[in-house]
C-alpha cells in the first residue's frame, strides 16, 4: 500500500494481482472527477518486473483502485482500461502508462429502447443512475411528469436529454458522478442555503478548515458563455393541439456572488433562440426547463477559480458547497472580489514524486463587487 496512514493512502489491484505497484514502482497517478453527466477519468504510470501484468491491461478485467486517508476508511473504485502505452525500461522493468474511464463503459455505449411512463425527469434520471452507480440525490423529484421514451440511444444520451427538460420552480438541476461511483444530483438553489462543507483559506482554525496553495488561477469565460446563453435566448414556442403561440425567456439571477448584477453587458438584453414545439407528449414546460437549466448551468460556470492543497486526502466531491477565503494584498481581511461561496466542479487527485496533490475548481454565476454597465 502507498501512502501515510492519516494522510493519504492507495492500493491497486488488477486480477489476481493484489497491491501490484509498490511505492517505488509508482511514477504517476491522476484521478479527475467534473460535474456534468461525465464518467470519472484516470492517467497511470509505473514500472514492473511482472510481464505476466501485461495480460490483464484490458477493458476485459477493472483496475481496482482502494483509497482514503486511513485504513478504516478506505473507497473501492473499479476503472476500465482503454489506453495502453508501453516501453522498456532497460533489460530489467517494463515502463507501463494507463488511460480509461470508471468502469462504467455500457453507460455510454449501449443503446436501449424504454418507455418511462409518468414519471418526472428526476425520478427516470434515479432508475437509470441505479443501474450504473450510487444515486445521491437531494431530492426525490422534479416538478414534471410525462412519459418519456428511450429511442435505443445509450443511457447517457438519455439521461442528458431528460436532465436538460426537468423542470424546478425558481431553480435549476446539477449533476454529477463522482469518483468513488456516486451519481449526484441537487436542486442547485437549495443548495445555497445548506453550511459550506469546507472552507478553503491560507489562515486554517477549524477541523473543515483546508489550507491552500497561495498561486490559485482565476478564470472568467463570461464573454463566451453570455454570448452563448447568458443574455437569455427567448424561444418562440407553437403548441400543436390548440395552435396557441408563447414565448419563453428565462432569466437567472445571482445566488452565491455578492453582487446585484451579472457580469453581462445591459446593452443586450436577450437574443433569439430557434423555434420549437409542444404538445400533450411532453409536459407543459418542457421548453421553460430547457432554457432554465441550460443558462443556468452555463453562467454557473462562467467564473471560476482553481487551486491545490497538499499532504492529505479530503473527500471533497463534485458539487459539493464550499467557501473560498481570500485575502486582500497587504492585509488581513477577505477580498469580497473572489472570497465567498462556490460549486465545486472539478476535482484531480494527483501522487507524484511520492507527493500527494488534491486540485479543485471552483466556479459559481461571477465574482463580488463587480462594475460597469451590467445587468
Amino acid at each position: 500500500m502507498i501512502g501515510t496512514e492519516g494522510q493519504y493512502l492507495y492500493q491497486f489491484t488488477v486480477g489476481d494481482r493484489e497491491d501490484f505497484i509498490q511505492e517505488e514502482d509508482l511514477i504517476s497517478f491522476l484521478l479527475v472527477e467534473e460535474a456534468g453527466n461525465v464518467l470519472p477519468s484516470f492517467e497511470l504510470g509505473f514500472t514492473t518486473k511482472d510481464e505476466k501484468i501485461l495480460s490483464y491491461l484490458n477493458e476485459g478485467n477493472s483496475l481496482k483502485i482502494t483509497f482514503g486517508r486511513t485504513k478504516d476508511n478506505l473507497i473501492d473504485v473499479s476503472l476500465s482500461v482503454l489506453y495502453l502505452e508501453t516501453n522498456k525500461g532497460g533489460e530489467s522493468k517494463y515502463m507501463i502508462e494507463l488511460k480509461g474511464l470508471l468502469s462504467s463503459l455500457p453507460y455510454v455505449s449501449v443503446g436501449k429502447i424504454n418507455i418511462f411512463e409518468s414519471l418526472s425527469g428526476v425520478e427516470v434520471i434515479n432508475q437509470i443512475a441505479s443501474n450504473y452507480f450510487i444515486p445521491t440525490f437531494g431530492i426525490t423529484k422534479s416538478s414534471d411528469s410525462q412519459n418519456w421514451i428511450q429511442a435505443n440511444i445509450p443511457d447517457k444520451k438519455f439521461v442528458n436529454d431528460v436532465w436538460m427538460h426537468s423542470y424546478m420552480a425558481d431553480s435549476f438541476i446539477g449533476i454529477g458522478i463522482s469518483s468513488d461511483g456516486k451519481f449526484i444530483l441537487k436542486d442547485m438553489k437549495a443548495l445555497v442555503s445548506e453550511e459550506s462543507l469546507y472552507k478553503f483559506t491560507t489562515n486554517p482554525e477549524k477541523t473543515k478548515d483546508v489550507y491552500y496553495d497561495g498561486d490559485y488561477k482565476v478564470v472568467s469565460k463570461t464573454g463566451f458563455f453570455n454570448h452563448w446563453v447568458g443574455y437569455g435566448r427567448q424561444k418562440h414556442v407553437f403548441n400543436l393541439e390548440d395552435g396557441t403561440e408563447s414565448d419563453s425567456l428565462e432569466s437567472t439571477e445571482s445566488l452565491l456572488a455578492l453582487t446585484n448584477t451579472l457580469s453581462r453587458t445591459s446593452d443586450i438584453s436577450k437574443r433569439i433562440a430557434e423555434v420549437g414545439v409542444i404538445g400533450d407528449n411532453v409536459h407543459v414546460n418542457y421548453w421553460k426547463a430547457y432554457l432554465r437549466n441550460l443558462q443556468s448551468l452555463a453562467i454557473f460556470s462562467s467564473s471560476s477559480i482553481s487551486f491545490s492543497f497538499h499532504g492529505r486526502y479530503i473527500p471533497i466531491r463534485v458539487l459539493d458547497l464550499v467557501m473560498f477565503i481570500e485575502d486582500e494584498l497587504n492585509h488581513k481581511q477577505a477580498n469580497e472580489h473572489y472570497s465567498g461561496k462556490y460549486f465545486v466542479t472539478n476535482v484531480a487527485r494527483n501522487i507524484a514524486n511520492r507527493q500527494f496533490a488534491t486540485t479543485v475548481r471552483l466556479s459559481r454565476e461571477s465574482f463580488g463587487a463587480i462594475r460597469g454597465d451590467l445587468r
